[in-house]
């Protein structure tokens, strides 16, 4: 009990609380669009949204049924621009913010999800698209990492890397059993390791440490 309390031990020590995710039941029966790649959060420079619009105009090419849906605030404005300079006005839809309801069918039915970020934290948007197993690319950046292994559960790129995107997208577009397979490995890491019950249980026992240390 003393060494639990010892302020000094404590100072050595960083604990990590993780988020967590919520996630609906699984539906049977649907099936996923896989010409249709999806982006949730904020539509701007910084989550890579320029570069996603350049690589949906390279990726076209190969997969002319490719749809890009981009969901989230931001500026709306830029992101038409960037897809007109790009030529994929007709290819990427930019819905804007969407309701709960919306987001989870998103992630249900879109082939990819997609966060090309150029710098996160542990990003809320990527765990709710891995724990409903949705076929997911990501940047290494932040604690992204962590809970995206590459070729394990989904696969990681550099920010800013517009070839490395697209060669990414390329591999599970062209192997869609092997996406779905990544996918499901996602959703089963994340359901484990990201669960309410799991991650409210670390930090409980942060708040009780700090409340054994306050008492001395």
């Amino acid at each position: 009990q003393h060494e639990q309390c010892d302020p000094l031990r404590r100072a050595r020590r960083i604990t990590v609380a993780p988020n967590f995710v919520i996630a609906p039941p699984v539906e049977t029966g649907i099936e996923r669009n896989l010409s249709q790649m999806l982006f949730l959060g904020q539509l701007s420079a910084a989550k890579g949204e320029r570069e996603l619009l350049q690589a949906l105009s390279l990726l076209r090419r190969e997969f002319p049924a490719l749809r890009l849906v981009c969901a989230g605030t931001g500026d709306l404005g830029q992101a038409r621009r960037w897809a007109a300079e790009y030529g994929v006005t007709d290819a990427a839809e930019l819905v804007g913010w969407v309701g709960p309801q919306q987001k989870w069918q998103l992630l249900r039915t879109s082939g990819l999800f997609v966060l090309p970020s150029h710098a996160e934290a542990m990003p809320v948007a990527l765990l709710e698209a891995m724990v409903m197993g949705a076929p997911s690319i990501a940047t290494r950046v932040g604690s992204v990492p962590e809970v995206l292994q590459d070729q394990v559960n989904g696969l990681l790129i550099d920010p800013r890397d517009v070839q490395g995107l697209v060669h990414a997208c390329r591999r599970l577009l062209s192997q869609p059993e092997w996406a779905l397979r990544l996918g499901a490995e996602a959703r089963s890491s994340v359901a484990q390791l990201y669960s309410p019950q799991r991650c409210l249980r670390l930090l409980d026992e942060v708040y009780k440490e700090l409340l054994c240390a306050k008492s001395r």
